[in-house]
């Protein structure tokens, strides 16, 4: 049952149950009776079931547990390739509407969270040690003749902290 995880595989396991489950009458069934409409035609479809703790739709049949984005993609775009994952156009995790779901590769999912300003880069990160200001403060203090260990030894943090920082490594959009 792999192929419904996110960024599934396509062994001939995965493709057998993910055959059996997109042909399944009772599979659409129980999709359409968890999906809200909504008043607008732009708007989500929303995923009623059970969520996960990432917050996406959740169908359960054929006896294991599958992420309702992906089912939708397949019932009605067809089948996932090898390591792709489906994402939202919407970024609302509960949104099961074809037209809101895009196909697309981890790294592709990396970049599309982190432009839509999700993912906890930088300051946002819970072990961030350096703020986005002291980050334009520590690159001013570089370019004017400071050495990296002098610096460090200011801020509190590894020289190869502030070397990771004056190479582009680390915090590139402080």
């Amino acid at each position: 049952m792999p192929a419904l995880l996110p960024c599934g595989d396509s062994s001939s396991e995965a493709l057998a149950t993910v055959t059996v489950l997109i042909s399944d009458e009772e599979v659409e069934k129980k999709y359409w009776k968890r999906v809200e409409l909504p008043l607008v035609a732009e708007g989500c479809w929303k995923w009623t079931g059970s969520i996960d703790g990432k917050g996406r739709g959740r169908i359960h049949a054929n006896g294991g547990g599958f992420i309702a984005a992906r089912v939708a993609w397949m019932l009605f775009k067809g089948l996932i390739p090898d390591g792709m994952c489906v994402l939202h156009k919407c970024d609302n995790p509960i949104c099961v509407k074809p037209d809101h779901l895009f196909l697309g590769t981890m790294a592709d999912n990396m970049i599309d969270m982190r432009d839509k300003g999700r993912s906890t880069y930088g300051e946002k990160h819970g072990m961030a040690k350096i703020l986005n200001k002291q980050v334009k403060d520590i690159l001013q203090k570089l370019a004017q003749g400071a050495t990296q260990q002098q610096v460090a030894d200011e801020y509190g943090v590894s020289r190869s902290h502030i070397s990771h920082i004056a190479h582009g490594k680390r915090r590139r959009r402080a």
